[in-house]
């Protein structure tokens, strides 16, 4: 039987048994032989590399042993810029029971890279920040098999939100899937950034300091409050995150349930307890609990990944104070950049999100775009049907809504 080896540390990890024997080999000329199995579709491609020409594998998988799950961890904590949509697993928190598939790539017996794609319907994939891997013809080689993958279930669309900034590497990899499969932009409010703060190279006073003239006044109106700010300890603080994280959804008309947001926090804090990767930071008066945020990390980088504010008649700031406490929670921790956790520049003026954006320019902080969505047709018009489907949903939902 094969076996995938990670290098770690010079150490050799052992990741996963093939459930296929290897090939017989063959004729140069000949195509390396497909196995499939209820879990998952294994395929031998060619990739010519260097003027070699080496064997990459690609294995598919629904669910992962024990074993596997911590070597694609592993992986996962070796790169740089990772993210937590790509860690194995994740989607499984709270009992949601998203549909996702794993595809695994290895060559010469050496994990190369992996990514989780999300299945909607049976009829739209989504590659959410991914995939992961070490340089960027690995990568394009993993979306490569992800539209033969869903090409041959017959799905529309394949959706691509790549996980690295804008730059070189994202255009190589984009020139490069565009010559082998076509695919398409759409420049809407889907496509985001985010605004990053570099912390270790300065002080807390330097750093307040380059924040806009009224967030310093609202931080100092905040302190002068005696509010107090502390990482959440136990269950019963994370369902009072999780009843006004909810509150603040439902104000949004986003949909959700209060315990479905209950279910999803408290896998959050469980999964936090174990890994040890964010907190969750409360910022109460009097011990009611008046904003909240969920700090995620992430390579290099701690990142805004949800919170909330109780809306107040006093018109306090409670969302300025709240992510200026978890600033300086995370430099204390060494980490050095603060990621403010998204930005979506299309978005209308007159959508909340765009309120939000403007909350989050006034620290000042350094922009980083991810590249466009890329949009794979895989049945002619695939994407354009699909987008119809969303926009009809919409219109049905807003008409049940504002119906008496």
């Amino acid at each position: 039987m094969g076996e995938l080896f990670l290098k770690e540390n010079s150490k050799e990890v052992k990741a996963f048994n093939f459930r296929q024997t290897l090939p017989e080999s063959k004729t140069s000329n000949q195509e390396p032989v497909s196995h499939k199995s209820s879990f998952f579709w294994s395929i031998y491609t060619q990739v010519k590399k260097s003027g070699c020409r080496q064997m990459i594998k690609f294995e598919w998988f629904e669910t992962l042993t024990e074993s596997q799950a911590e070597t694609l961890k592993q992986f996962y904590y070796s790169l740089p810029l990772i993210h937590v949509e790509q860690y194995p697993g994740w989607n499984n928190l709270g009992g949601d029971g998203e549909s996702v598939k794993y595809c695994v790539a290895a060559e010469d017996g050496k994990l190369k890279g992996y990514v989780i794609v999300r299945e909607y319907k049976k009829i739209e994939a989504k590659i959410i920040l991914g995939p992961l891997c070490k340089n960027a013809d690995d990568t394009i080689g993993i979306v490569l098999e992800v539209i033969r993958y869903y090409k041959k279930k017959n799905y529309l669309s394949l959706l691509v939100l790549l996980g690295m900034s804008v730059g070189t590497d994202a255009t190589y990899i984009q020139y490069s899937l565009f010559k082998k499969h076509r695919f398409s932009w759409h420049f809407d409010k889907l496509n985001k950034g985010t605004l990053l703060l570099k912390l270790s190279d300065r002080g807390e006073e330097e750093i307040v300091r380059s924040f806009s003239e009224g967030h310093r006044r609202a931080i100092k109106k905040g302190l002068v409050n005696n509010f107090t700010c502390r990482v959440l300890q136990c269950p019963c603080e994370i369902d009072q995150f999780a009843n006004g994280y909810f509150e603040m959804l439902d104000r949004r008309t986003l949909s959700s349930s209060l315990e479905r947001c209950k279910r999803k926090m408290s896998s959050i804090y469980d999964w936090l307890q174990k890994e040890k990767k964010g907190f969750f930071l409360g910022l109460f008066e009097n011990e009611k609990m008046l904003g909240g945020l969920l700090v995620l990390f992430r390579g290099e980088m701690a990142e805004c990944y949800c919170g909330f504010s109780l809306r107040d008649d006093r018109k306090l700031r409670i969302n300025h104070v709240t992510v200026y406490e978890a600033m300086k929670l995370v430099k204390q921790l060494g980490i050095p950049y603060f990621d403010l956790g998204g930005y979506f520049i299309l978005v209308d003026e007159d959508d909340q999100v765009y309120h939000i954006n403007q909350f989050k320019k006034g620290f000042h902080g350094e922009y980083f775009f991810y590249p466009p969505i890329m949009y794979f047709d895989l049945k002619p018009f695939g994407t354009s049907i699909i987008r119809f489907l969303k926009y009809a949903k919409g219109k049905i939902t807003y008409r049940k809504r504002i119906s008496p």
